[in-house]
């Protein structure tokens, strides 16, 4: 009799080997990671994902008829905020306990980012296809999964990450004036009454140096310099949140399938043929392998992460993800009432390692890289274990152990 998990076992040792195939040839220099990853990342990221979401909701979901849908949904938007309740309280106990750092927003959204920014997609739907023996049923659960990562948690997480660099910014711009201003009553002791205003574009800083006391300088009050740094954050996180493909292509899977447009033509060949399904399904079925690669090729250029993070951290980061993680999806897949099939993935979803983008966030704002690229890579390593154990788990509970598939 074949065990009816060597599927799932195959699908986690080939994510492993294109990992390590890409971490070899990063290794060995045949793909550089700072030019190759950016490219690839790219190329995913503006295209090939756009276009399985497109595919994956607006062509083979009917949010009319599967009525497990929206529950489905729903208990991935429960799952992000209780993470987020969860790292707002992380980051409150080490405040009162004098551990903190003057930035908590930013490390509020660093540790939102380890516990709920699941790989959904990459690592998601080729597992779930391999536990459901169905490809489609795989992509379609990454997919819903991430609908709350891509319209809640991304532009919270951006809206937190740009408070933080604003927050960066005024602590700069505070010791600087605190020192202009030491300097300048040194020399002359009227340019003491003199007021500067800060800007977030650093293009525009206004030289304190160059003010002298003659000069009128407009002042403004905290609460307004507040509202106007308020309102750039909003501005800018609005605007590239408007540039996303990957919001488009959600936006588009929704009214492709809420139009019936997608399910009732698109996935039926017609007269006009079925070049966008087959498009699609090009496109789209390069995503896991072109982003496991490129994670392999980025791992390269990781070496020696390990020794910069406790080990105390590793293992209470690790132990949060993979097991006290979807161990809150139990009772929220409960709560939401899902069926076997649907429950089994949510639990599957949540106990997946978080995705190579949440390196990039920290990066790009610089903060948490290091733990941010620890967690990313072990959580990868381990997923072949974590996955098997949690299938093991819940069929030694009687735990929606009646899918298809099985």
């Amino acid at each position: 009799m074949t065990w009816k998990y060597l599927p799932v076992l195959h699908q986690c040792l080939t994510i492993l080997l294109i990992v390590g195939l890409g971490y070899i040839l990063g290794f060995t220099g045949v793909f550089d990671p700072i030019t190759f990853v950016p490219v690839m990342v790219k190329f995913v990221f503006y295209v090939a994902l756009p276009f399985l979401i497109l595919q994956g909701l607006g062509v083979n979901i009917n949010f009319y008829e599967d009525k497990y849908v929206w529950s489905f949904i729903g208990s991935f938007f429960v799952l992000r905020v209780m993470a987020l309740v969860i790292s707002v309280a992380i980051t409150w106990l080490k405040k009162i306990n004098n551990h903190s750092t003057p930035h908590d927003v930013g490390h509020v959204a660093v540790l939102w980012l380890c516990l709920s920014w699941i790989s959904t997609v990459i690592l998601g739907a080729p597992i779930l296809g391999a536990i459901f023996n169905d490809t489609v049923k795989g992509q379609s659960y990454g997919i819903l999964a991430a609908i709350s990562s891509f319209v809640f948690q991304l532009p919270l997480q951006m809206i937190l990450l740009e408070y933080h660099k604003v927050k960066l910014q005024v602590d700069e711009d505070f010791v600087i004036d605190e020192e202009r201003s030491r300097q300048s009553m040194n020399r002359d002791p009227d340019l003491a009454s003199i007021s500067s205003i800060r800007q977030l574009d650093k293009h525009h800083d206004n030289d304190v140096e160059n003010i002298s006391a003659g000069d009128e300088v407009e002042i403004l009050d905290p609460q307004t310099q507040l509202r106007i740094q308020n309102y750039q954050i909003l501005r800018r996180v609005f605007y590239q949140m408007m540039l996303n493909p990957v919001l488009w292509g959600i936006s588009g899977g929704f009214i492709l399938s809420l139009s019936t447009l997608g399910p009732s033509f698109l996935k039926k060949p017609s007269i006009y043929g079925d070049w966008f399904t087959k498009l699609a399904e090009w496109l789209g079925g390069s995503v896991s392998p072109l982003s496991l690669f490129s994670m392999g090729v980025w791992m390269s250029s990781q070496r020696g992460i390990q020794y910069k993070i406790s080990p105390y951290t590793v293992v209470l980061c690790m132990l949060s993800k993979l097991m006290f993680m979807p161990m809150m999806m139990v009772w929220i897949s409960k709560l939401f009432n899902l069926n076997d099939e649907a429950g089994r993935a949510s639990i599957l979803i949540a106990c997946l390692p978080i995705s190579m983008a949440s390196f990039s966030l920290g990066s790009r704002f610089e903060i948490g890289e290091d733990l941010l690229s620890l967690n990313v890579i072990l959580g990868t390593i381990l997923v072949l274990p974590t996955v098997l154990l949690w299938n093991l788990v819940m069929d030694s509970l009687d735990l929606y152990v009646e899918y298809s598939g099985e």
